[in-house]
C-alpha cells in the first residue's frame, strides 16, 4: 500500500499482508485484516518501482518470513510456514562462528595472580557469513566455586539480543527454556548466562560481554 496522504487500516478482506507507506518507515495500524503486519519488511530494496522490492533479503529478521496464510502450502526449502510476499525466502544453512576471549583483567590487589576481588571481562564474538540463523543462542557457564557474577557486565554487548540468566547447574538450553529468565538473580546464584536472538542476518557480526569477580 503506498500513497502520498496516508491511510488508516487495511480492509478486513486483506489478510496476511505487510502494510508499507509512502516511505520505507511509514507504516499504518493493522488492526483489521487477519494476520496483517506493519513491521519493517527487510526487502532487498525499499524503492517500490524496483523488482527487488518484493524479494526478502535475509539481512534482518523479516516479519514476512513464516507468517503468511497458514492454510497455504510451504514451498520446498521455505521453512515452517509460507512467507508473505511474492517470493518465498529460501532458508540457507547457517554458518556462524563463536569465539571467546579474555577482554580485560582488573586485579584486586598488587599481585599478578587472580586474587579475590579481581575482575575478568570476557568477550564472545559472533559472526554469520552465510544464510540466516533462526533461534540463535550463545551461552556460557560460570565456574561458581571460584567466581561470582558482576551485575554490570553486559552493558557493551551488541544490540538485538536478549540476556538471560539461570541459577541451575544444568539448565535446559532450548530457546524457550523455563530454566532461564531475564531478571538477574543475586550475583552469587547466577550459574549460566546466555544471549538469544531470533535471527542473525547475513554478514552480521558483533560482541557480547560479561564479567566475573573472583571470590
Amino acid at each position: 500500500v503506498s500513497n502520498n496522504i496516508g491511510y488508516s487500516n487495511f480492509n478486513t478482506l486483506v489478510t496476511y499482508s505487510l502494510g508499507n507507506g509512502n516511505t520505507a518507515a511509514n507504516f499504518m495500524p493493522a488492526s483489521t485484516g487477519t494476520g496483517c503486519l506493519t513491521n519493517f519488511h527487510y526487502f532487498v530494496s525499499t524503492i517500490f518501482s524496483s523488482p527487488d522490492f518484493v524479494r526478502l533479503s535475509g539481512i534482518g529478521p523479516s516479519p514476512a518470513i513464516n507468517t503468511g496464510d497458514p492454510s497455504d502450502p510451504v514451498p520446498s526449502g521455505g521453512g515452517s510456514r509460507i512467507d508473505m510476499g511474492c517470493f518465498e525466502y529460501q532458508i540457507q544453512p547457517a554458518q556462524i562462528s563463536i569465539s571467546k576471549y579474555v577482554n580485560n583483567v582488573r586485579l584486586g590487589g598488587a599481585s599478578s595472580m587472580a586474587i579475590p576481588g579481581s575482575t575478568i571481562e570476557y568477550r564472545m564474538h559472533y559472526s554469520n557469513w552465510s544464510g540466516v540463523a533462526e533461534n540463535s543462542i550463545v551461552y556460557d557457564r560460570l565456574d561458581t566455586p571460584h567466581v561470582t557474577y558482576a551485575t554490570n557486565s553486559f552493558s557493551n554487548s551488541q544490540g538485538g539480543w536478549t540476556t538471560e540468566f539461570s541459577t541451575n547447574t544444568s539448565p535446559v538450553q532450548t530457546y524457550t527454556s523455563s530454566d532461564y529468565g531475564t531478571n538477574q538473580p543475586a550475583a552469587v546464584w547466577v550459574k549460566w548466562i546466555r544471549w538469544k536472538r531470533l535471527t542473525i542476518g547475513i554478514n552480521n557480526s558483533g560482541d557480547l560481554y560479561f564479567r566475573v569477580i573472583i571470590r
